[in-house]
């Protein structure tokens, strides 16, 4: 994963999954691309109205019992795990799935700042639980404010769902 913030704000970013042969790129307001099987395609997000019809991507190994109370909520059932955070924005920016959401510490930074900008190029929403922007201008280079991407209509309706079970 390769990202540039610019100002402290991602804007532009490549990840590359050599094993499975995919690689997304994304500048942000810009469009995102993805390339496989030597192929360039635009890429776009899905933006789900109807959370209960919903996909999301959540980490293999830190799964708490707040993502699954705010999932719940949702009434989210499709729910995939799926490691490396660039691995999960590649699925949301392409519509294989609505959202990734990872509540709590998600990390550090030099983890974010490509699929932010990957994601935000199809269209998609990438910010901390809150709504928050991610600050690369930190000398924090913790994610502890969570990670929420998805389609806009999507990213509204988790962190109104993340808010209620704080």
């Amino acid at each position: 994963m390769i990202g540039l913030a610019v100002e402290g704000r991602a804007a532009l970013g490549v990840v590359h999954a050599p094993a499975r042969a995919r690689t997304w790129a994304g500048a942000v307001d810009g469009g995102a691309t993805e390339r496989g099987g030597g192929v360039l395609c635009p890429i776009h997000v899905r933006d789900l109205d109807d959370l209960s019809r919903a996909s999301c991507v959540v980490s293999r190994s830190r799964r708490t019992p707040r993502l699954e109370a705010t999932l719940a909520r949702l009434g989210v059932t499709d729910v995939r795990p799926l490691g490396s955070a660039g691995c999960k924005a590649g699925a949301v920016a392409t519509g294989e799935v609505d959202a990734y959401v990872h509540l709590g510490r998600a990390g550090s930074l030099w983890d974010t700042c490509a699929p932010e900008a990957v994601v935000r190029g199809a269209g998609g929403r990438y910010t901390h639980e809150d709504g928050a922007a991610l600050d690369y201008a930190t000398p924090d280079l913790l994610v502890l404010g969570g990670i929420v991407a998805a389609g806009p209509r999507a990213h509204a309706r988790i962190l109104e769902a993340a808010a209620a079970t704080r």
